[in-house]
Order: structure tokens, then sequence, then C-alpha cells
């Protein structure tokens, strides 16, 4: 009898804890996978574009069901450390640029885009904190997913391209966001590949690489690439033979590609092998060169909606440019915390799935800032949100271990 108490308590945090894993599996469907596949049906036609592109209303649909989920969810007495903090304050300066910009009357095609990815990265950091990763259910769930987005990628591809070159939906303005597309598609594989054994991870490495390949957006690409050596360099046992073999192989698909260059379906991809006269990369040095040129006018509170809409800086100058000197350097220490503290804390954990997942994002994150994306990108809050959900399966596995 003096053991009914506890009994009954662990069955409710048995039950607490289901009910959160699938809301949080329930969100992960609404907003990664489905998004694709709406996607694709309004390029097709199909379907009419919603709420001007789907992803803003998976992301509503799946706010409720993260708040239900962290309300759930057993409570844990984990404070939040430096990098959390960190987190907090960019948020905060980020919605202080919105309001700056609300107040100075930026133009509505600057400001709304930006509100929207306000919106998004707090429901984005709650999912990666609250999505089981690792848990059997929730990887069966979506190893499904990723099998069954791969043929309908694939179906509805033409000439290397998703959908075809250049299609244009019939409402104005909703042509097809590749990019958004190719990046829920990493989410989806960062799900289902790590938890799986050496053969399964490497047959959803090749069969993502195809995916995001027909997708055609090159900086996701790249990313994932690197994402899977982050993963099989923390899984590896002889880690320095694996970064010889991975240098050598990286090398030699270089020269591979060069040489199919404008031989395959796709070769925008295969370009990434000579960038020297690729117009994108030209585009993005220009853009480079004129936040260089506001943040030289206003060193430390940034010159927000001094650029056209759209032509941002394709990198982390766009947070300077946005916030100012205090919106960048909390940005660039948010991420050197974040990486460090993984290292330092949790190397002990390197080969659970979380810390998989927390370290491939943390790396991705800081290439793509450093040289190809807006600090409004929507892998950074997953990110964070994984970090701390790494931090909390810690603390669960230490307060398990004192217990017994």
């Amino acid at each position: 009898m003096s053991h009914a108490p506890t009994i009954t308590a662990s069955c409710r945090q048995n039950g607490s804890e289901w009910t959160a894993r699938w809301l949080a599996i329930g969100a992960f469907f609404v907003i990664f996978p489905a998004y694709i596949v709406y996607q694709i049906l309004v390029q097709k036609a199909v379907i009419r574009p919603y709420l001007g592109g789907y992803f803003t209303a998976g992301i509503v649909l799946g706010l409720p069901m993260l708040l239900l989920a962290a309300y759930a969810k057993p409570r844990l007495r984990v404070r939040f450390d430096l990098v959390e903090w960190l987190f907090l304050l960019f948020m905060a300066l980020f919605g202080i640029s919105i309001a700056v910009g609300v107040y100075f009357q930026v133009t509505p095609d600057i400001l709304k885009p930006n509100a929207i990815a306000w919106g998004s990265f707090v429901v984005l950091y709650l999912f990666g904190l609250l999505f089981p990763w690792g848990n059997l259910t929730a990887t069966c769930w979506s190893q499904l997913v990723f099998c069954a987005l791969l043929p309908l990628i694939l179906l509805n591809s033409t000439n290397g391209q998703l959908i075809g070159g250049g299609y244009i939906s019939p409402e104005i303005g909703m042509e097809l966001n590749y990019q958004a597309v190719a990046m829920t598609y990493i989410v989806v594989a960062l799900a289902a590949i790590p938890p799986g054994r050496v053969l399964v991870r490497y047959a959803g490495y090749a069969a993502a690489i195809i995916a995001l390949y027909m997708i055609g957006a090159r900086s996701e690409f790249v990313a994932f690439a690197l994402m899977a050596c982050v993963i099989e360099f923390c899984m590896a046992k002889r880690k320095v033979l694996l970064v010889v073999l991975g240098i050598g192989g990286a090398i030699a698909l270089l020269v591979l590609a060069h040489t199919m260059l404008g031989t395959l379906p796709g070769s925008r991809i295969l370009g990434l092998s000579d960038i020297s006269e690729d117009q994108s990369v030209i585009a993005r040095a220009a853009l480079t060169n004129n936040a260089w040129l506001s943040i030289s006018t206003w060193p430390v509170l940034g010159d927000f909606g001094s650029y056209l809409p759209g032509n941002y800086a394709h990198n982390i100058l766009s947070a300077w440019v946005d916030m100012g000197l205090p919106g960048v350097v909390t940005l660039i220490l948010l991420l050197v915390f974040a990486g460090a503290n993984l290292i330092l804390s949790y190397s002990d954990q390197i080969r659970t799935p979380v810390f998989l997942v927390a370290a491939a994002l943390l790396v991705a994150n800081l290439m793509l800032l450093l040289v190809a994306k807006y600090y409004t990108y929507q892998l950074l809050p997953i990110a964070i949100g994984v970090y701390g959900n790494l931090r909390r399966q810690a603390a669960v596995k230490r307060a398990a271990a004192a217990c017994s």
C-alpha cells in the first residue's frame, strides 16, 4: 500500500508523456509533410493557395497542438541556460526591429514576411523542443512519411526541377517555394534517419540527396550533405579515418560534378562545382556589398528596410542590417555557445538521435547563415528547440540514475 501513490503518479506521468508525444507528432504532420503535398497541389492547380501559402497555415494549425503538448508533458525543473536566454534575447530584438519598422513605416512587403517569420520561430522552437526525436513510434511514422514523399517528389519533377522549370500557379505571387519544400523535407529526413542502423541511415541519405537534387534547392542540398557528415562523424568510432575519407570523397564528387556539368537535368546543383560565373552567386555578392554600405552608415542600430523587398543580404549580415550590432552579436553568440555547450556538456549523449539532430542542425545553420540564408531561416529555431530537448532528456536520465 505504501507504493500506491508512487505507482499512481507514475501512471499519470506515462499518460501525460504519451499525450504530449502524439500531439507533437500531429504537429509534425500538419506543418511539414502536409506543406510539401500542399505546394505540389497548388502548383498543379488542383487547389487554390490559402493564407498566402500553406506553411503559414501549418504553423497556425500546429501551434495549439504544441501548446497542448507542452501543457500535457510532465514538468521538469530545468532552468534555462545561457543559450536559451540568448535565444529569448534574439527573439526580443527581432520583435523590436519589427515594431521599429512599423513606427518608421517600412514597406509591408518587408514587414509582413518578418512578422510571419517571428511567429513561425515561436512555433518551430516549440516543435524542436517537444518532438520525441528517436522515439520508436515517432521514428516509424517519420520513416513512412519520408518514404511516401520520395516518389511524390520524383513523380512531380521535370528536367531536374520540382514541378518543372518556372511553373507559376494561377494566383499571382504563389510561385513554387522550392527552398521551403527542401527545408521541410530535411526536417522529415532528420526525424526519420538518425535513429536507424547504419544501412538504413545510408539508404536514407541516398534517398534524401536524390529528392533534394530533384527539388533543385542548392543551399539545402549542401546543408543536408553536411548534416549527413556530422551525423556519421558523431557515430563513427574511427573519426580521423572518416574525415580523411570524407574530404577525399568530397573532392572526387566536385570533380565528377564539374565533368558532368551541363550534361544532366538539374545542372543548377552541379553548377556548385564552378561558381565563378554563377549568376546567383554574383547577385548575392552584390547584396552583401549593399549590406556593408548600410552597416557602415548605421553600424550600431542598423537600418531596417534600407533594401528593396527580397533584396536582403543572404548571410548573417542581414541580422546586422535589420537589428543592428546587438542583433548580430546575439545571433553569433547563440550559435557559438550552443555548439560549444553541446560538445562540452553533452558529449556523453553523442550517439543519441536528439544529439545527432541538434549537432547536424547547428552546424548546418552556421554554414547557411555565413554564406546563404537570411537570419529568419526557419531551421534556426528548430535547432535551438532540439538543443533544449537534449538538455531535458539529459536531465531525465540524470534524475533516473539518481533514483536508482
